[in-house]
């Protein structure tokens, strides 16, 4: 699914959505509009490359993986989207997240949303790798640019990710955590811990 162009989308459903479609590629496309998410890979859409993409002002998520494993999603411009740039969702498996551009994520509620979230339970062995994240600058903004929360995740990987100076510093206030979930930071490794609030690093 490549190089086409729906703007204005005035429909409920989403942009470009693939169920139990293997090895697919959706790349070079431009979505906008709608209260649906952008792209949505569902229910064992599987080895699938989402690359290239260029996703602006969706009433849900930009990209969504759910029960989605070993995809790959990357080079893709989010822009001003009101929930989360891209999602991760139940017990997705082994997918790579990576050298995407996402700003404006978390439109339609103030400090909710991320830039990238996993939710959901066992969204194991994901790589979100140099990524960049950035603010709208007015209105409404994301709560941190990484969240996990729902879930306890094993073998998640964050690296390379560049969250200019908009948010907090060092780089670990960038992340918000929940459930005992366990994140390799490059070199680095933490646990935070919580039970009826959300953990912050």
């Amino acid at each position: 699914i490549s190089n086409n162009v729906c703007r204005s989308a005035s429909s409920t459903d989403h942009i470009i959505q693939t169920t139990w479609i293997k090895n697919s590629t959706i790349c070079g496309n431009t979505l906008s509009g709608g209260s649906g998410k952008g792209i949505l890979l569902d229910d064992e859409s599987n080895d699938c490359v989402v690359d290239g993409n260029y996703i602006t002002d969706v009433g849900q998520e930009g990209i969504q993986l759910d029960l989605a494993d070993n995809n790959i999603v990357s080079n893709n411009r989010i822009y001003d989207v009101d929930r989360v740039g891209i999602r991760v969702a139940n017990s997705s498996v082994s997918n790579l997240i990576t050298a995407n551009f996402i700003k404006g994520a978390g439109r339609l509620t103030n400090n909710t949303y991320g830039c990238i979230e996993l939710s959901g339970s066992a969204n194991n062995n994901t790589s979100i790798l140099d990524n960049i994240f950035r603010k709208f600058g007015s209105g409404n903004e994301a709560l941190t640019p990484i969240i996990v929360t729902n879930t306890t995740p094993t073998g998640t990987k964050c690296t390379g990710n560049d969250f200019g100076t908009e948010w907090s510093t060092p780089e670990l206030g960038n992340y918000t955590w929940n459930n005992n979930a366990s994140i390799s930071l490059g070199d680095s490794e933490f646990t935070a811990s919580a039970t009826a609030t959300t953990a912050i690093g």
